[in-house]
C-alpha cells in the first residue's frame, strides 16, 4: 500500500489540533472539570481507534493463516464455477459420461 502524501496544509492541521489538545490537557491538569472532561473523551476515541486497528490486523492475519476460502456454484447449464476473494471465476464444462458427444 503507497504512503499517503502529506501537504502543508494537512501538516498544518494536525499541529493545530495537537496544540488545542495540549492546552486542553495543561488546563485539565489545572483542576478545570470541562478540560478533564474533554481530555478524557479524547483519550476514549483514541483507545476505541486502537482497539479497532487491533482487531482488524487480528482478523487479517487469522484470514492469511487459514488461507482463501473457495466457493463452488453450479451455472444453469451445469457448469461449475470456482470463486475465490481476489480472484475471477473459471468456468469448468461438466464431466461427460462415455458415449456422450
Amino acid at each position: 500500500m503507497p504512503l499517503p502524501r502529506f501537504t502543508l496544509r494537512t501538516a498544518l492541521l494536525v499541529f493545530s489540533g495537537a496544540s488545542l489538545l495540549a492546552l486542553v490537557l495543561a488546563q485539565g491538569l489545572s483542576a478545570w472539570a470541562w478540560a478533564f472532561g474533554l481530555a478524557l473523551g479524547a483519550a476514549s476515541i483514541a483507545a476505541t481507534l486502537i482497539v479497532h486497528a487491533a482487531f482488524y490486523g487480528l482478523f487479517v492475519l487469522t484470514g492469511r493463516l487459514l488461507g482463501v476460502e473457495e466457493i463452488v456454484s453450479r451455472t444453469s447449464q451445469g457448469a461449475m464455477v470456482r470463486t475465490a476473494a481476489g480472484q475471477t471465476a473459471r468456468t469448468e464444462a461438466p464431466a461427460r459420461a462415455e458415449g456422450e458427444a
